[in-house]
């Protein structure tokens, strides 16, 4: 059953990857880019990509960077989010673990091999547990193409405590 889960997880992934034009995250590289329509339109759909997915916690895209360990977003389902809203927590204050990610930013993938790799030819799902300052994962990925060419790969996350809970929903 947790195989057929995340072959599911896999499948919306490369669904949800289809949506995006690579000539419009080509120009999106920096904060300074937040205030393009462009923008807006990818923090838009990644933002539907959650609403249709109840169970997906985390969506957004990413682009290989000249350091083979360390992917850069383009864009994150929480990069326009208030302040209040980033606060998921309601105690005023958005921790580490409640912060968007801004195009541009770095992010370490040494310890998720099947982000840094097999999602940048086909779509995939890590084997096994992710963990990072947001919390702990099951992440699907997809690549976004171009010409036959990988220009960047969205991300899914669910939280691992949620899909062990949907697989015994299921079993039981």
């Amino acid at each position: 059953m947790i195989e057929e889960l995340k072959a599911r997880f896999r499948d919306t992934a490369a669904a949800a990857a289809q949506q995006f034009d690579p000539d419009v995250l080509d120009v999106i590289h920096s904060q300074a880019d937040m205030d393009r329509l462009d923008f807006y339109e990818v923090v838009d759909r990644l933002q539907n990509v959650r609403r249709l997915n109840p169970h997906i916690r985390y969506a957004y895209i990413m682009r290989k960077t000249e350091d083979p360990t360390v992917l850069q977003f383009v864009a994150d389902a929480d990069s326009l989010a208030t302040q209040t809203e980033l606060d998921k927590n309601n105690n005023g204050i958005v921790e580490e673990t409640e912060e968007g990610s801004y195009p541009g930013d770095a992010y370490d993938v040494s310890d998720v091999p099947t982000l840094a790799d097999e999602a940048f030819f086909r779509p995939a799902v890590d084997p096994g547990i992710t963990y990072d300052q947001w919390g702990t994962w099951i992440s699907a990925y997809a690549p976004i193409q171009k010409d036959g060419q990988t220009v960047a790969v969205l991300g899914i996350d669910i939280d691992y405590a949620e899909f062990s809970n949907l697989g015994r929903q299921i079993f039981s």
